[in-house]
């Protein structure tokens, strides 16, 4: 009798544990990318971030950085990856966004700075295994591009 109340007792706290589990948010936490380039005493940087945990939708964030005040265009590029696979990405106001709802998407701003940052939320489609991000900021003939988060 105790053996049989015993496994009914871990069956009870499986399932409890399992509702949970499904019911729980789970903590975003981050792949990251990031690549600098020197030229003539100035420092280009390119930083990009996307979730490695989603059900639904992950966030992404793009950065781009000089070292002194320079016009520059930045761009972040958000992709799903997978079989038949489409991204919709969203962004802040000012960001310019193309190749919407395809697998890979890109919002992108000029500016003259010594930073851009920006920043949404990509949807995959149900067939998308991951979302990655990068970040390329080119001023002139000078490129960094922080590399794929993710394959």
């Amino acid at each position: 009798m105790q053996i049989k109340r015993n496994i009914w007792r871990a069956m009870a706290v499986s399932a409890t544990v399992a509702g949970l589990g499904m019911g729980m948010a789970v903590p975003a936490n981050a792949f990251s990318s990031s690549s600098s380039i020197n030229v003539s005493g100035v420092t280009y940087t390119a930083n990009a971030w996307s979730c490695n945990v989603y059900v639904s939708s992950c966030d992404w964030d793009a950065e781009a950085t000089t070292s002194a005040t320079k016009k520059f265009t930045h761009r972040g590029d958000v992709k799903a990856n997978g079989i038949s696979v489409s991204v919709t990405i969203s962004a802040k106001p000012s960001v310019t966004i193309t190749g919407n709802s395809t697998s890979l998407a890109t919002a992108s701003r000029t500016v003259t700075a010594k930073r851009n940052y920006m920043s949404g939320t990509a949807k995959p489609s149900i067939f998308s295994v991951s979302v990655a991000s990068r970040s390329r900021l080119t001023s002139g003939s000078v490129t960094a591009n922080s590399g794929w988060t993710t394959w």
